[in-house]
């Protein structure tokens, strides 16, 4: 189950709950990460533009990387840098000590 931060507001708490939505979703499973070759923000922004991500969002992988997602613009999107460092540090320690592998379900968010 994976928390919402008590600073949040209405919008980020609805990006929160999208994207455990889509988790919920997706076919998702523990997965050890690959290397990455070079930081999301730019691939996005270089595809998309450099003014594609507002100020205070990160680029989120829409399948967390450590959830088997991929590592390409299609599975990028913009998110709340709070948001997006939460739900991903939550998501982290919740599935740290399951083996590699292990499927993901319903991904609650309350």
């Amino acid at each position: 189950m994976l928390k919402r931060k008590d600073i949040w507001d209405e919008i980020q708490t609805s990006q929160a709950t999208r994207k455990a939505r889509g988790l919920s979703r997706a076919d998702t499973a523990k997965t050890k990460p690959g290397d990455r070759n070079g930081s999301a923000s730019k691939k996005y922004k270089d595809e998309y533009g450099p003014g594609s991500v507002p100020d205070g969002y990160d680029v989120d992988h829409v399948i967390d990387l450590q959830l088997g997602g991929i590592d390409h613009v299609s599975n990028m999107r913009p998110l709340d840098a709070s948001v997006n460092r939460s739900m991903g540090a939550q998501i982290h320690y919740l599935i740290k000590d399951l083996p590699e592998g292990t499927k993901i379900g319903n991904v609650i968010f309350e």
